[in-house]
């Protein structure tokens, strides 16, 4: 049996240093957050989880491990071992354990290629983001002056061959969608894919010049409550062409919303995106940002989070957040572990704060579309995004509300 030892970049602190302000008092003693380089995101366990993996000191095998802690614990081993078993699989998942027949990557993910280099027939100007498996540049034609974004799966960045390959051809299939949807004119145009071998891929893209929407408005010191209803519009119109072109975009948010210098709106990200045509067939991984994701694409376990793909209903619901966040420039459900956030998902309705950040209450049928956008059942929602969009300029938008946008 292959063996495992603890990671060299593992780090353990207590919830109260990873996150003090959030963490429930239920959580400040006995339990622990562990993290390693390569994750951003950290992992709560309890003190026997923390003994469990700790016992990795050096290589074993995990029946080796077993066997200790039934000794430890005076009990029976096969039954301890089914529960150690998947806990094993997530640690070895997450990079917290790491097999002795693989050479721990102590390096620094780091991108392939630095300011000055060319790539293909492009200088690369710089490096605007070095992402788990992926590198993103500035670039421009050499010899040209128009800018572009070049965006580059590393395969010195993927764990194997393997996994290189799997995410190669999420990486082909966001490309085949940005093409599809090239009469949008919100959305990110791709003019270019390549292919180098087994190294890497990578394609070139439209530069936008803009913020993701929580940047724009938090640089907007002074924004107009008027301006937040003319930015709200917008999106729902150019959400309302991406679903016109049958694209499910499966991952909006307010960081996959770009906002230009004259508040033209911009659609980037279409990586966990299907097309209705081919939504069955399409292999796509299940995901998304956690606190938007709807009730009925999620399970309360934290070993299976995602439970379903994308569809019209859920971006929907995820279109109903980015409203309440633009008015109150935060999520309405919380959690400190994936377990309460879900809980909270599934469970708990949504709740307005009295004030918006203009320090003014809601526009009552603003609330009312928002309420509707995030129903724990999807056929009760919006069917998608134009239907929202009527509802929004027929209710929110006119008749005596007007004065809530001018």
């Amino acid at each position: 049996m292959e063996k495992y030892r603890v990671s060299e970049s593992l780090e353990i602190q207590s919830p109260m240093e990873y996150n003090g302000e959030l963490c429930p008092d239920r959580f400040k003693e006995n339990h622990h957050v562990i993290t390693t380089g390569q994750l951003k995101k950290g992992f709560l366990i309890n003190s026997s989880m923390r003994h469990f993996l700790e016992k990795f000191d050096s290589f074993k095998t995990l029946d080796e491990v077993v066997s200790e802690l039934a000794l430890d614990l005076g009990t029976d081993k096969c039954s301890l071992f089914e529960y150690c078993e998947p806990i094993f699989k997530i640690l070895k998942k997450k990079s917290f354990l790491v097999s002795q027949n693989n050479i721990e990557n102590q390096k620094p993910r780091v991108p392939l290629f630095e300011a000055g280099d060319t790539l293909g027939c492009y200088r690369i100007l710089s490096l605007i983001s070095n992402k788990k498996n992926v590198d993103l540049y500035r670039v421009r034609k050499v010899g040209g002056v128009q800018p572009y974004v070049i965006k580059l799966l590393n395969s010195h960045k993927t764990e194997n061959t393997r996994h290189y390959n799997k995410e190669l051809a999420q990486f082909k299939h966001e490309y085949g969608l940005l093409c599809k949807g090239k009469t949008v004119d919100s959305l990110c145009k791709a003019y270019h894919f390549d292919l180098v071998e087994d190294k890497y891929a990578y394609i070139v893209m439209e530069c936008i010049e803009g913020e993701s929407l929580p940047r724009f408005l938090r640089h907007q010191i002074n924004f107009p409550e008027n301006d937040a209803y003319t930015l709200a519009h917008k999106i729902l119109i150019e959400f309302t062409h991406l679903h016109d072109s049958k694209i499910i975009h499966g991952d909006i948010h307010p960081s996959n919303i770009m906002v230009k210098n004259s508040q033209e709106v911009k659609i980037i990200d279409l990586g966990l995106a299907i097309h209705e045509d081919h939504a069955l067939k399409e292999a796509v991984k299940k995901g998304g940002v956690m606190y938007y994701m709807p009730p009925e694409r999620i399970n309360t376990s934290s070993l299976n989070k995602f439970s379903k793909h994308p569809d019209y209903y859920s971006d929907v619901y995820q279109l109903g957040l980015v409203l309440y966040f633009i008015f109150f420039r935060t999520e309405p459900f919380q959690g400190f572990i994936w377990e309460d956030l879900a809980a909270s998902i599934i469970n708990n309705p949504i709740v307005f704060p009295k004030q918006t950040m203009w320090q003014s209450e809601l526009n009552p049928d603003l609330m009312k579309l928002i309420e509707r956008c995030v129903d724990k059942n999807p056929e009760t929602r919006f069917k998608n995004t134009e239907d929202i969009l009527i509802h929004f300029e027929n209710q929110v938008l006119s008749g005596k509300e007007r004065k809530y946008y001018a």
